[in-house]
């Protein structure tokens, strides 16, 4: 018998293994697009740009893998939430800043900043959600909040340094002669 958690988990890896897989595939197919999205988001110095381009690429295509696999299935959830959670913060930043750039999710044309933070918290509700779903399995709840944690406390503490950048820019505007 299949049961509704089973159903949303199943709907939940399918739609985040072709969403990511659509993402790296474009990204690949024109990887000088993707590292100019990324420089235009201005949050790396531009020598760190093609290693970190690389590094997301990476690091989308082990999500994709791990999606796949029902041994790594949850491993996935947490890699795809942690991704999200990433791009969403990289997002936010631009839309504090009023930076006009296209996400470079999915090549040039692709949504603003706006659309697409709507999108990652859709994306991220789901996998939430199927991530829960999977407690019933080998995952005690201490052990997955404390994954959860991690890749929070991570954004947090990168967030807070480049909240640091932005105040000082903010000084330099307002202060300068």
């Amino acid at each position: 018998m299949v049961t509704a958690w089973a159903t949303l988990q199943l709907y939940v890896q399918v739609v985040l293994v072709f969403v990511f897989l659509q993402s790296l595939v474009t990204k690949i197919k024109n990887v000088p697009d993707f590292q100019k999205a990324v420089r235009n988001y201005r949050l790396l110095p531009p020598a760190l740009v093609p290693a970190f381009s690389l590094m997301t690429m990476g690091f989308e295509g082990a999500v994709v893998l791990l999606l796949t696999q029902p041994q790594t299935y949850l491993a996935g959830l947490i890699g795809s939430l942690t991704l999200l959670l990433v791009f969403s913060g990289a997002l936010a930043s631009t839309v504090y800043r009023r930076l006009d750039v296209s996400c470079g999710c999915f090549g040039q044309a692709s949504s603003t900043a706006t659309t697409s933070l709507a999108r990652n918290g859709v994306l991220a509700s789901l996998g939430l959600l199927a991530l829960l779903g999977g407690l019933n399995g080998p995952y005690t709840f201490s052990a997955l909040l404390f994954l959860l944690i991690l890749p929070l406390g991570a954004v947090t503490a990168w967030g807070l340094t480049q909240a640091e950048t932005v105040r000082s820019v903010i000084r330099l505007a307002l202060f300068r002669e």
